[in-house]
């Protein structure tokens, strides 16, 4: 009977813990990131007299950070999947794209600055990387599930290591490629929404 009692305390407590604090810990981890994306993104117009306040790139990159700020508490693991999985269903000729990624894509392609493209590159990535990061932490299952999924795709590397050697390795680039893949259609849905916050 004490074991019974003291299972159901420490899954309470698990419960809590996860729904009370590690999730609105998680919240204000990644808005406090955005925010300093945002500053960064705002820094970089000083640094680099080619790049402008009133650039359509730069006002569509703050506002989709402002939009993610505004939208985060809606992110919701459970939403995406469905969403994906019915999108896939009826529409899975149809490339999910945010206006933003695509004029984002352009002005890289377009752009004569290479440290400026770098820099963009590399905040568009963290972006990205924060909002993965948002929806594997918020998750208990989504946790359990990129678990899995990591374990899959280190399998898949390490069995490339035996038939092709050493010189193709890198099992966590790999694999975080592979991961990174997988929330793509998800990334560009959040972009999308957060292009409509500020509408």
């Amino acid at each position: 009977m004490n074991l019974f009692i003291t299972s159901m305390f420490s899954i309470l407590f698990l419960f809590l813990f996860w729904n009370i604090l590690w999730k609105r810990y998680s919240l204000d981890k990644l808005r406090e990131e955005l925010f300093t994306l945002r500053n960064e993104l705002f820094d970089l117009v000083i640094i680099n007299k080619e790049f402008s306040y009133n650039d359509k790139i730069y006002m569509d990159f703050e506002k989709i950070l402002n939009g993610t700020v505004q939208y985060a508490h809606n992110i919701n693991v459970f939403q995406y999947l469905i969403f994906n999985l019915l999108w896939e269903k009826k529409y899975n000729l149809v490339k999910i794209e945010s206006k933003f990624e695509k004029d984002f894509n352009i002005y890289i392609v377009k752009s004569n600055n290479v440290e400026l493209k770098s820099k963009l590159l590399t905040l568009k990535t963290r972006y990205t990387n924060e909002i993965i990061k948002y929806i594997i932490k918020s998750s208990f299952i989504m946790m359990l599930y990129i678990s899995s999924i990591s374990f899959f795709f280190f399998i898949k590397e390490f069995t490339k290591l035996l038939v092709n050697g050493l010189k193709n390795f890198n099992p966590f680039q790999n694999t975080k490629n592979d991961i990174k893949q997988s929330f793509s259609k998800t990334i560009n849905d959040i972009e999308y929404k957060a292009e409509l916050c500020n509408v």
